[in-house]
């Protein structure tokens, strides 16, 4: 699913993308989890901070439920608008 809300105060974006599923909590696949967040946020402050210089500073959250079991990923970043799909592309790559 995908929401574009427009205010047009200042030429500037900012971009959630979210990802969510269910998962078979154990003590091990948190720590998976955790280390793939860790990775994803250290991936994307290189490649949409130094490579893409379209960011300042990305953030990656992790969110676990024990009880039933779901977890989503959110990153997001601020942009300039001229710039929200390129960065999507490569946030995705």
């Amino acid at each position: 699913m995908e929401k574009n809300v427009y205010k047009r105060l200042e030429d500037k974006a900012t971009v959630v993308l979210s990802y969510h599923d269910i998962f078979n909590f154990s003590e091990k696949n948190a720590l998976v989890l955790s280390v793939l967040k860790t990775t994803l946020e250290n991936n994307l402050l290189e490649r949409l901070r130094e490579k893409e210089s379209g960011v300042y500073s990305p953030s990656v959250n992790l969110s676990l439920v024990q009880i039933l079991r779901p977890y989503s990923f959110s990153i997001s970043f601020n942009c300039a608008t001229n710039r929200v799909n390129d960065l999507i592309r490569a946030t995705k790559e």
